[in-house]
């Protein structure tokens, strides 16, 4: 992430007073740090007493919501979705490798349509490019549909007699969609910096909060 600009300066500020605040509310209860009502520095000769020592504890909290709500803020206000960026970067990654396999798979379906329309023998006819030109695709109702142009030759004797391109297409269905994201948010997760970047912070500032629903369920 660039840091040489106001807006994601204030976002890593932001997000390292989050840290700050939510690791100290969460190590408080699992350590078990209570106060005595008393403190002191006896290097700085300081002594004081806190006659209420359950205040200190509602600081900390008011304080965790307002570093929460501003680091919600500085990452809204930033001018790119990194995690958002690093995702389709990966949804892209496989959608073009389930695309490979599938494709594999459908050749001999175009190639024997195209040889029954043109009255041609099929074993006259290949398909050249491994990864056909023009290959776009879109979401539609949870299936991804690929547009491509496949190049077919017709050769004999290992003559080339003509060059054909026909325009193709090809549907995935919910079930690869869903693996695809599936396999693009773990990649995300657990290969690329945006997640812990930008997300992870978010995460971890929920802990503190999390911790102390969970110890006030137990208790019943």
């Amino acid at each position: 992430m660039p840091e040489n600009n106001d807006e994601s300066t204030a976002f890593l500020r932001q997000r390292r007073d989050l840290f700050v605040i939510s690791a100290i509310l969460l190590l408080i209860p699992i350590a078990e740090i209570k106060s005595t009502g008393n403190f002191s520095l006896p290097l700085l000769g300081i002594a004081m007493s806190i006659g209420k020592p359950q205040i200190l504890m509602q600081a900390l909290w008011i304080m965790w919501i307002y570093w929460y709500f501003r680091c919600f803020q500085s990452y809204k206000n930033l001018s790119r979705d990194f995690v958002s960026e690093g995702f389709h970067s990966c949804i892209n990654k496989y959608i073009y490798y389930e695309f490979d396999k599938e494709y594999k798979k459908i050749t001999p379906g175009i190639l024997k349509r195209y040889a029954d329309s043109k009255d041609i023998n099929i074993n006259e006819l290949s398909i050249q490019n491994s990864t056909p030109s023009n290959l776009t695709w879109e979401y539609a109702s949870r299936k991804i549909h690929f547009t491509f142009t496949p190049l077919i030759t017709r050769s004999v004797n290992n003559e080339i007699l003509h060059n054909y391109k026909k325009s193709e297409t090809l549907q995935l269905g919910w079930a690869s969609n869903l693996w695809i994201r599936t396999r693009a948010a773990l990649d995300l997760i657990f290969t690329k910096l945006e997640f812990t970047e930008y997300y992870f912070p978010f995460i971890f500032g929920l802990l503190p909060i999390i911790h102390k629903v969970y110890t006030q369920i137990i208790r019943f």
